[in-house]
């Protein structure tokens, strides 16, 4: 991303703000997906709360220790330019994810989309079930 304009200081909080969502959201993916897979793992899901909370706080660190100049950048031309420029790509890319995945099942290939599970592994599944 262009962040002319913006202190490297202030473009490492905002990439803080970034992990932190990134570890949060991941590590709520991943433990969920390991509960659908089997309730009873629990080494995957301890893993996954550990690695997100890792990431999590390691993004954190190095938001507080930035946090002041991104203070200082909020509102200036600078700022709301990058702040346009990140929510217009965000708009293009999960509007790009929808048709994709609309498209997708008009033509009958809805397997290669990642579909979310929501049914145990079939080799867990009792025969006759």
């Amino acid at each position: 991303m262009n962040t002319r304009g913006i202190s490297a200081s202030a473009t490492r909080a905002r990439r803080a703000t970034g992990g932190m969502f990134f570890s949060a959201f991941g590590a709520a993916w991943a433990c969920w997906a390991s509960l659908v897979e089997d309730r009873q793992a629990v080494v995957p899901l301890v893993l996954a709360c550990a690695v997100g909370l890792a990431l999590f706080v390691a993004s954190f660190r190095q938001y507080r220790a930035h946090r002041g100049s991104l203070e200082a950048v909020r509102g200036t031309a600078a700022a709301r330019r990058v702040t346009r420029v990140f929510l217009g790509v965000n708009v293009a890319q999960w509007s790009a994810v929808f048709i994709a995945a609309n498209q997708l099942e008009a033509f009958h290939l809805a397997s290669w989309t990642v579909p979310a599970r929501t049914t145990p592994a079939t080799s867990q599944r009792k025969p006759g079930a």
